[in-house]
């Protein structure tokens, strides 16, 4: 009788000569031992399983992981098991110990990500009311274009909000919702069409929210200046990931941007920061005129 053995269970070790071990082991975990024990065989000689065992007076859980081997002759007969163990309870212990902190984080993370969302809600409910009280129609645009700019990092915090991996969130249920928020705070959105092609692919929240800011703020351009004399108008939207490589496009059916101009050198605030984020994305913007005007985004997921 191996000494070690002995000793673990708090036993002499000829107290333990003849007796099964099997008693000492709970259910379910016993049935997965005996399934592990099953598959052995000559192709498959060696099995690594993990298990819970009641020890000593005190009737003590403990965790094992045991390796078990069988050995064969060349005939394919099985001569014996050999079979190695070690105690790993303070491993366990410690992993449910980081199990519980990071439930504990992600609890944490999400009423924060719950709190901002409502801040932002406050604070675009009072962007609203000073558009409201303003007379000078650069300033009621100027306050308007800074709360859809809050607008769509009010969407990313909900879907953070809702979502069980930050790291990994819904491309598409992040994207529609907020090109309909953005589309609904215009005067004109009731003659405005939307058609949406969006591929699903996950993405993390800083990425997202880096693209939340580009969608608003070409959303933005289209509504102000693409319908200008038109009695509706067509926004088309389609995301795709190939190979990797996530292609979003955003085009209107409307009179068309001027010739081209670099976006880092344009006049406008709002082509700057479609710049300035797109490079944060390490990724690339182009512009398309055909029958209006298509943004394109690119970048590697």
């Amino acid at each position: 009788m191996n000494t070690a053995y002995a000793w673990y269970y708090k036993k002499q070790p000829a107290e333990l000569i003849n007796q099964n071990f099997i008693p000492h082991i709970p259910e379910p975990d016993l049935s997965i031992i005996l399934k592990k024990i099953a598959e052995i065989s000559k192709d498959n000689p060696s099995v690594t399983y993990t298990h819970r065992i009641i020890t000593g007076p005190a009737q003590e859980t403990r965790w094992q992981c045991w390796t078990q081997t069988g050995i064969y002759s060349p005939d394919g007969r099985l001569i014996e098991f050999q079979a190695v163990g070690e105690d790993i309870t303070e491993r366990k212990l410690d992993e449910e110990k980081i199990k519980a902190l990071l439930e504990e984080k992600e609890v944490l993370l999400k009423e924060v990500h719950h709190r901002i969302k409502n801040n932002m809600h406050a604070i675009s409910g009072l962007m609203s009311l000073q558009t409201a009280s303003l007379k000078d129609k650069t300033a009621v645009e100027a306050i308007s274009e800074a709360r859809n700019r809050v607008v769509s990092m009010m969407v990313l915090y909900d879907k953070l909000y809702c979502a069980e991996d930050c790291n990994k969130i819904s491309f598409k249920n992040y994207f529609t919702p907020l090109v309909d928020e953005i589309i609904c705070n215009f005067p004109s959105q009731a003659v405005i069409q939307t058609e949406k092609n969006i591929d699903d692919f996950t993405i993390d929240s800083k990425r997202l929210s880096q693209l939340g800011i580009i969608t608003n703020e070409i959303i933005t351009n289209i509504m102000k200046y693409a319908f200008r004399g038109m009695a509706n108008g067509l926004i088309t939207l389609t995301a795709s990931d190939v190979n990797r490589r996530a292609v979003i496009s955003i085009q209107d059916n409307g009179v068309g941007l001027p010739e081209p101009k670099d976006l880092s050198s344009s006049d406008g605030f709002g082509l700057k920061l479609i710049d300035i984020m797109a490079r944060q994305l390490k990724g690339a913007v182009r512009i398309e005129r055909d029958k209006g005007t298509k943004f394109v985004v690119e970048f590697n997921l």
